[in-house]
C-alpha cells in the first residue's frame, strides 16, 4: 500500500464516519445491546483514541528520534472519562480535527520508516504502521456503530 493510498483512506474513513453518524437519528445513538457500547460510546472512544493515541504517537515519532510510545489503557480511559453528555457533533469535530492533524503530519514527513518503540510490546511502530492502524481502527468501529444501528432496527421491528 503506498503513501497516497493510506492518506486517501484516512480521509475517506473520516468522511464515512461523519456521514454515517449524521444519518443515525439522535434518539438511537445512545441505545445499545446489553454489554455492548452504544454508537455514542463508540464515537467517544474513536475521538479519544484518535487524539490520545494515534495523533500523540505520530507527533512523537515525527518530532523525536526513536521515542518510547506509552501504553494507553483504553478501557480505563473510557471508564474514567466517558462523557455521555458530549454531543455527536462535538465528538465528530474532535475526531476530524485530530485526524486532519495526523494527515498534515504524515504529508509533511517524507520518511515514513521513522519509528517509536512501544513500551509494553517492545515493537517498533513506524509512521506507516501507525497510519494504517488508525485507518483500520476507524473502520472496525464504524462497523461496530453500523452493527449497533442494525441491532436497534431488528429489536424495534413491528
Amino acid at each position: 500500500m503506498n503513501r497516497q493510498m493510506i492518506l486517501d483512506m484516512l480521509r475517506r474513513t473520516n468522511d464515512d464516519l461523519q456521514r454515517y453518524v449524521n444519518e443515525i437519528p439522535a434518539d438511537r445513538l445512545r441505545w445499545h445491546v446489553e454489554n455492548e457500547w452504544s454508537a455514542h460510546a463508540t464515537l467517544w472512544h474513536l475521538a479519544d483514541i484518535e487524539r490520545n493515541v494515534f495523533l500523540h504517537r505520530l507527533q512523537r515519532v515525527t518530532g523525536e528520534t526513536h521515542p518510547t510510545l506509552k501504553y494507553y489503557d483504553e478501557q480505563a480511559a473510557h471508564h474514567a472519562h466517558y462523557d455521555a453528555g458530549r454531543t455527536p457533533a462535538d465528538l465528530l469535530a474532535d475526531f476530524a480535527g485530530a485526524r486532519q492533524r495526523e494527515i498534515d503530519l504524515l504529508e509533511a514527513q517524507p520518511d515514513w520508516s521513522r519509528w517509536g518503540l512501544h513500551e509494553t510490546v517492545q515493537k517498533r511502530y513506524s509512521l506507516e504502521f501507525i497510519a494504517q492502524y488508525a485507518f483500520r481502527h476507524t473502520w472496525e468501529h464504524l462497523n461496530q456503530i453500523a452493527n449497533t444501528h442494525i441491532a436497534y432496527e431488528l429489536a424495534h421491528q413491528d
